[in-house]
Parts: C-alpha cells; structure tokens; sequence
C-alpha cells in the first residue's frame, strides 16, 4: 500500500514469509502436480495426451482412497494413560490414575462434539497427496443471537385494566446465548502452511524444531470486522486500500477447478515464533497492515497449535512421502500405452486402403463389409496392415504397470494376478505371502498417520485443562450404545496425561472377540470327548456361558433347559468302567460299546468294516454316543 508504512512486526512477518517463498513454492507445485494427478487431470503437454486417442481414467483415485480408507478409522479410540514429565507426589499420582477414565470420557466427548471422524479423512488425504497432513489445535466460541418457541403467560385485562387472568401462549423468543464452546481441529491446507526452512521437525521444543511457522490464513472482510468489533484484531479498515493477495494463486485453481477459491477473501498470515524459549503470534493482512501485534502465545502447552500426520514420515524432515509421489508416474506410463494401444487397435478395425495413383476412379471403391472390388492387378489396391502385436504388447505392459501400482501402494496387491521375480501371485501361498506383506505395510501406514492423531489429542487435552474453568457435562456412550451424562470440575482433569493409540476401533474389537470365542469354543466341543476319557472333563455348559458373554449377553442362563438327555447325563463326570474310559458315568445301553476312542475288543484292522468301528476322532465319538442313546423322547 502505498504511503503506508509498515511496523517492525509487520517487516518481520514479511521477511520469514520471503525467505520461505521460493522453497515453499516448489512444494505448492509438487502438491498441485500431486493432487492434478489423482483425479486423473491430463497435462496437455504429456506424452500421453500426444496420441489421437486422449484417455486418462484416475487409476490413482481408486488406490488412494483405499490408502485413506485403511489408515482412518471411524470411532477411534484413544487411550489416555497418565504421564507425569517429573516426580509428583504420591497424593498426586494417585488422584492422576483415578482421573484418566475422566480425561478419556472427555476427549471422545469432545470428538463426537467436534466431529473428529469427519475430519480424519481430508487429513489423511492430504498426507497421501502432499506427504503430510496438518492440522490446526484452538479452542472455537461464538456468542450471538438465538431465536426458539417458549411458552409464556400472557396476561388477560378486564375493561378497567385490571389483570384477572394469565393464558399460556407460544411465542418466539430471540435471545443473546453461546452458540459454540469447545476445542476443536481446523485441517490446514498445506499449500497455505510455511515451515522453516532448515527444520527437522514441527515443534520448537523438539531437537530441531521449527524457528518459526506461517499460517496463511483467508477470511472475508465481514468476518474480519466482527473480530475487530470484539477487540481481537484492530486497523481492519487499512484492508480496503491494500493490495489483493487472492490474483497469486488465480491460475493454480483455475487450473482444476475452473474457479478462483479465493475471491474477495483477505490474505491474513498468522505468524508463529520461537524467541527467549516462549512462543509468540503476530497477525498480519495483506502483507503489510498490522492486524494483532505481537503478543506471547494465548496457549499454555507451550508449543507451535499445529501438529502433523504422515503415512510415511520422511527422515530428518516434518514432512513426509506422500503415496502419489510413488504411482503418479506410473499413472502416466499407463496412459501412455493405454493411448497408444487404442489407437493401435483403431487402425487395425478400420484400416487405410492404399491405392495406386493411376487408378482412373478411387471413389468407386465402397467400403462396407462384402464389398467386391474388381481390379486388374491385386497390387492396386491393398490395405495398409499396422504392427497389430503392438496391441498385444503393450496391453501385457499394462497388466505389468497395474501390479506395480497396486505393490507400491499395498492396495491389494495380488488382484491384478501378475507375477514378480520371487512370488508368484497366481498360487494360494505365493497370494497370502504377498498380502501378509501388504497388510504389514499398511498397519505401519496406520499406525504412523494415528500417531498424529494422538499428538493431536495430547494437545486438545491441555487446552481443555486451559479453557474448562468450570462444571462441564458431558456425554459417555457405552458398549451397548446406551448415553449417560456425567458431570466433570476442573479439578477432575488436571495431571499430566500422554495419548496411547489403541489397536483398533471398537467394532473391530468386538467382531474379533467374538470370531476368537466362537472358535476357542468349537475347539473345546471337539476335544471334549478326548477329555472325558482322559478323566479330566471339561465343563461345556461355563465354556457356552463365557462364549456368549462375548456377545454381550449377561443373562446366559436362559439358554440351557434344566431336563438333561439322559444320553448325555453323566457325560461331564468322569471315572472308569470297562469298555471305554469313563463308562461308569454314561448309561447302561452305553457301556462296553465303541464310541470311536478305542476298541472294546480287537477289531480287524483289515476288515472292511474296520473303518467304522476304530476312529481317533473325537467328533466322531461324541456323534456314536448321541446317535446310540438317542434324545429323551426317543427312549
């Protein structure tokens, strides 16, 4: 702006964001060439677009999403354990391991009130497009009108104005109340976030942390007024007469979205420093209007509002490898064979007919199938034939590339059925060899990205101990689905508390509780008869009762009758008899008989009837007694 003159925090702002520009500019167009390419965006000047047919179909899209869909998840949990980062007193430890469950009522509280499962997978999708998701940490409250109905007593006068009746009436009220008060998470995009340039990683507190980071920011003058009429920000009216920083970034999203996202939206960048071991903000609009000078950070956590989340951390560096970097080029070679092919195949369906130049009419050669041509020479008029093994070729070529996209990407790898150098994917074991190996890769994907996901709650959890300065209710959903509400004091969080990632969602948990009961209790079914001749019977009836608790059912009881089989009566008792192991305990038609254990006489092995009277399985022995005693209305 001209004839203004900028203030030393302005000047500071304005030199890191230059210094930054040139680094910072190369990743917004790695990003963007990223992200072009996963919703299948041709580049005119690709190879691929250089043949007739210009076919580009989002290969990437489809794999990325997979990414997505197997790194986030819906319902995460978060365990909260406490962390004390230097000796507490006993008294305190023990009040810390009393209030965890609290703090972990709280945190999922606030996730469901923010909406945090929405916001996993547009941080997750940056991660895999751009190398690293960020996310902004702070605590949002608006204060503003509320309209609602409400009954009121309206009064009823008498001709004298006298009151002599109240009736209940529904009316609207608008009233002044909070609206939203809670902590929350803003996904940044990463082209409007700026790290130093020499760190190493995110927070200053870290061995080589950033010096500084810059959040470009963009709000509408509206919005920027409101702050100002509340005493947040100040000289919002210098704005007007600064020059729009919106037309730098006109042509990038013209590009693909065929619009300016930026439009009448103030550039604001938020500036966030390391100095004399604290943390500062500065607010600049424009570039050149001071908005908030430069103050102490308004956080008591002592670190940068920012965290990130990589599904493949990069080394030495806060940024990290993005899943695009690895397929974007095969995505191009695709396209390329898979242009070329087609116009390959064209050629061949609809072949050039080469006609020699001293032929009297060349238009009186129709070209429809049966078509006879009478010529005196067969030389003059033949077809051009095309390399049709090209068509061959490159669709093998293109079954190649497919593998190696999905490979890359763990994204079901052994689908496409192409083999490599070691395995061959064709087979059952060459098939679950490679996919151990792809779901590892993607459980480590996982746990990497919810790694951030925890720094972000650690971080959510100080500014709740911050900004909750009095009774809060919240709301605990259980197991079952059933809501209860519970009443937390500030004294019921405080502590120091880390973020452990548990191991899968709550779902997830339960289907594999339940798959492990069910099939522990098939195992003991079959080895129950083995068991009882060993002398040592395993008791089914609390074996079903545990099973079914795994399903959540408490009253287990209802599921067995009190009239017993008198087949099976004394199965569960043990001792000895004659014939078989244990045959005191079974009834009398039973006793001395094979049940398929051992033989109560030699047997012929070589007989042909051997087979039905000697097994070793304890199925089968357990099938013989029920089957020869028959039920209680069979007797």
């Amino acid at each position: 702006m001209a004839g203004y003159e900028r203030s030393p925090d302005v000047q500071e702002v304005t030199k890191r964001y230059d210094e930054s520009y040139g680094t910072h500019s190369r990743f917004c167009k790695f990003f963007e060439r990223n992200e072009a390419a996963y919703r299948g965006f041709l580049n005119p000047r690709s190879n691929a677009a250089k043949w007739r047919h210009a076919l580009h179909p989002p290969y990437a899209l489809n794999l990325i999403e997979t990414v997505v869909a197997s790194t986030t998840e819906q319902g995460l949990l978060m365990g909260v354990k406490p962390s004390p980062k230097v000796n507490p007193t006993l008294e305190e430890a023990k009040a810390m391991l009393g209030q965890a469950e609290s703090v972990e009522h709280l945190l999922r509280h606030e996730y469901r009130v923010d909406d945090m499962d929405e916001k996993q997978r547009p941080l997750a999708l940056c991660a895999a497009i751009g190398g690293t998701g960020i996310g902004k940490t702070y605590w949002t409250w608006a204060e503003g009108p509320s309209t609602r109905n409400a009954v009121v007593d309206r009064e009823v006068y008498d001709g004298f104005g006298n009151v002599i009746a109240t009736v209940p009436t529904l009316e609207q009220i608008t009233e002044t109340k909070t609206t939203v008060d809670h902590s929350t998470t803003e996904i940044v995009d990463p082209r409007d976030f700026i790290i130093h340039e020499g760190a190493w990683a995110l927070q200053p507190t870290q061995p080589g942390g950033a010096q500084y980071v810059i959040h470009r920011c963009w709000y509408s003058i509206e919005q920027l007024r409101l702050w100002e009429a509340s005493g947040f920000i100040k000289n919002v009216d210098d704005l007007s007469v600064s020059r729009d920083q919106a037309d730098e970034y006109l042509s990038r999203d013209k590009t693909i979205f065929g619009m300016n996202k930026r439009k009448d939206l103030v550039e604001v960048l938020e500036s966030w420093c390391f100095e004399r071991g604290q943390v500062h903000r500065t607010m600049v609009g424009n570039r050149c209007v001071l908005l908030r000078e430069k103050e102490a950070s308004p956080f008591w956590h002592g670190e940068y509002p920012f965290f990130t989340a990589s599904i493949t951390p990069g080394l030495f560096s806060p940024r990290g490898i993005g899943t695009m970097e690895l397929i974007s080029e095969l995505q191009e070679m695709m396209w390329e064979l898979g242009n070329q092919r087609l116009d390959v195949v064209e050629l061949i369906a609809n072949a050039i007919t080469l006609i020699r130049s001293d032929v009297d009419d060349p238009e009186s050669f129709d070209y429809f199938p049966g078509a006879r041509w009478q010529v005196d020479d067969p030389s003059q008029v033949q077809y051009l034939v095309p390399p049709y093994q090209l068509a061959g070729l490159t669709l093998e070529a293109e079954q190649l590339l497919k593998g190696d996209l999905q490979n890359v990407t763990a994204a079901a790898p052994f689908t496409s059925g192409t083999e490599t150098a070691t395995v061959d994917q064709k087979t059952a074991t060459g098939a679950s060899i490679v996919m151990n190996a792809a779901q590892q890769s993607m459980a480590a994907k996982k746990w990497q990205f919810q790694k951030g996901l925890a720094r972000e709650a650690e971080q959510r959890i100080k500014n709740l101990q911050q900004f909750i300065t009095e009774d809060k209710l919240i709301h605990i959903v259980g197991h079952d689905g059933a809501v209860a509400f519970r009443s937390l004091t500030p004294r019921d969080i405080e502590g120091e508390y880390v973020v452990e990632i548990e191991p899968m969602g709550e779902s997830l948990m339960r289907q594999e509780r339940r798959a492990e009961a069910l099939q522990l209790s098939q195992v003991l079914a079959q080895m129950a008869p083995l068991a009882q001749a060993m002398g040592t019977p395993i008791n089914m009836q609390e074996v079903l009762k545990w099973a079914l608790k795994m399903w959540d059912i408490k009253d287990a009881d209802r599921f067995f009758s009190q009239v017993q089989s008198p087949a099976v009566a004394g199965m569960g008792q043990g001792g000895g008899g004659e014939g078989v192991p244990g045959a005191a305990s079974l009834p009398s038609e039973l006793a001395g008989q094979n049940l398929g254990i051992t033989a109560g006489s030699a047997i012929d092995a070589s007989s042909p009837s051997a087979a039905g009277g000697i097994s070793g399985s304890p199925v089968t022995a357990l099938q013989r007694a029920l089957t020869m005693g028959g039920g209680a209305n069979n007797v």
